[in-house]
């Protein structure tokens, strides 16, 4: 693992050594939302095959691979995957080279050799609108911060429902979420920080 080092530095080995797709790059430990919404407390990963994909397929800069870390922390929305049992898809900050949000899928509690990790398995631009509004009304929201989405919503002229945008708390969970896993984080939390908290550095 490439963890001593911080993940923009070893983004940029990787790179550099032309290291094997295997190779794990360290993002730290998952953030607090995410715990909330049932992921075992592991630490994120991405392999160096996965990093390459989303520099040569999925036209995202090195400069915005290198701000995962902090996109994450504080994701825009987050949906349970339609595809992939247990998957989350997290909608951040940050676009793609043709003006896409980004979005990224979260494997929680996943096998790698003798560690158990949560993998990032994919980042990419969302070319299609519409589908963000299509997870809301098949019921796969599970986390929303209001202030983000509704300034999202705005810049992307994308109409999101009410209940997204209008709650009296700045980050709303449903209560009818389904969870990720059942172990120790798998209540919802109704009430989370204050936003005049910024976790980012």
């Amino acid at each position: 693992m490439i963890e001593a080092l911080s993940f923009s530095d070893a983004v940029d080995i990787a790179l550099k050594d032309n290291a094997n797709h295997n190779q794990v790059l360290v993002l730290g430990d998952i953030p607090e939302v995410y715990l909330s919404l049932g992921v075992p407390n592991l630490k994120l990963i991405m392999l160096h095959g996965t990093l390459l994909k989303i520099i040569e397929k999925h036209s995202l800069t090195i400069n915005s691979i290198k701000r995962l870390p902090a996109l994450l922390k504080e994701p825009i929305m987050v949906f349970s995957s339609a595809t992939e049992t247990g998957s989350l898809i997290a909608i951040v900050d940050e676009y793609d080279c043709s003006g896409n949000t980004v979005i990224a899928v979260i494997n929680p509690d996943w096998q790698n050799k003798r560690h158990k990790v949560n993998k990032i398995a994919s980042v990419y631009g969302k070319n299609r609108l519409r589908w963000f509004a299509e997870q809301i009304e098949a019921g796969r929201l599970l986390y929303s911060d209001k202030e983000k989405a509704l300034r999202w919503s705005q810049s992307t002229r994308l109409q999101l429902p009410r209940e997204v945008i209008a709650a009296e708390h700045g980050l709303i969970i449903p209560s009818n979420q389904p969870k990720v896993k059942n172990n120790n984080h798998s209540k919802p939390i109704l009430t989370l920080k204050n936003k005049g908290n910024n976790h980012e550095n």
